[in-house]
């Protein structure tokens, strides 16, 4: 909140600034104006006055500027500080929610699973929401005699079911969504955390285990900036689908923008793990 700041004085009480120390016994009419405009009575003062003016006159005379009025009547005085209503503050920050969508959460065999949550903005305003993905994969194959680590380049040649990919060898991806003036993100403002299984074909039993780690944190900026000037295209990412997406680092981009970051970074992470040597090889999925 901004300090208040006083109005100027006026010409009698600079005057009485420039003789402070004026001390006649014998105000004249003009003399008891000053002093009835210039603030609060000294002794020196409130004597020369009781006696032209009388000891009720000099207190309401006094009554009225502790009030902060002047002699003239109960306006407020040139001279006396007036409040001013203060300076408007800054917006209230536009903070991301991320809410657990239950109904949603899908496990499988082998590394399967999904879970999605809701994205929306409180206080809303146009600006992008943008995500960094990191993910970990620690996965091992069985080839009949043992457990051989798999490097993200096997995961992807060893999952062979049509139409899945782990997009193994990406580690490290950003994503973004438009949120307009309303609050309305866009892409049905979805984040969904997701593995296929990692099989080779149909075949689960003593294929693979290990697990899979992937964390998100997200960040709005206001902004009307297209995601273009921000170095994001649709399926720049591969594992991000048809969402704005870049495997390239935006930070120079959001900097040379001039974006700022409004409210707290939202974080997530999602944690599955499996073992199809077991009987029971359906994922354990953990997500904070």
């Amino acid at each position: 909140m901004r300090d208040q700041t006083p109005t100027s004085e006026d010409e009698a009480a600079r005057r009485r600034r420039a003789a402070p120390d004026r001390r006649s016994t014998d105000l004249p009419a003009e003399g008891v104006r000053e002093a009835a405009a210039g603030g609060p009575l000294s002794p020196s003062t409130a004597l020369p006055l009781q006696r032209a003016l009388g000891n009720a006159a000099v207190a309401r005379l006094v009554e009225r500027q502790r009030h902060g009025h002047d002699a003239s009547g109960g306006r407020p005085g040139a001279g006396a500080p007036v409040q001013r209503a203060p300076t408007p503050g800054a917006a209230p920050a536009t903070q991301i929610a991320l809410t657990h969508l239950p109904g949603d959460d899908l496990e499988g065999e082998c590394g399967y699973f999904e879970r999605r949550r809701q994205l929306s903005v409180n206080a809303p305003q146009q600006g992008v929401i943008i995500q960094e993905i990191n993910r970990v994969f620690a996965v091992e194959e069985w080839d009949g005699e043992g457990w051989t680590a798999m490097p993200g380049a096997r995961i992807d040649t060893y999952i062979t079911a049509k139409g899945s990919s782990a997009h193994a060898t990406v580690a490290r991806y950003w994503e973004l969504w438009t949120v307009d003036a309303a609050g309305n993100v866009s892409d049905g403002a979805e984040d969904t955390f997701s593995l296929c299984s990692v099989i080779p074909g149909r075949k689960r039993k003593d294929t693979t285990r290990g697990t899979y780690t992937i964390t998100g944190r997200a960040v709005f900026y206001p902004t009307v900036v297209a995601p273009a000037d921000l170095g994001f295209a649709q399926g720049g990412a591969p594992p991000a689908g048809g969402l704005f997406s870049t495997l390239a680092d935006p930070s120079a981009a959001i900097a040379g923008q001039g974006l700022a970051a409004s409210g707290s970074p939202v974080d997530c992470r999602v944690r599955v793990s499996w073992d199809s040597s077991q009987g029971d090889r359906y994922s354990e999925v953990e997500m904070t």
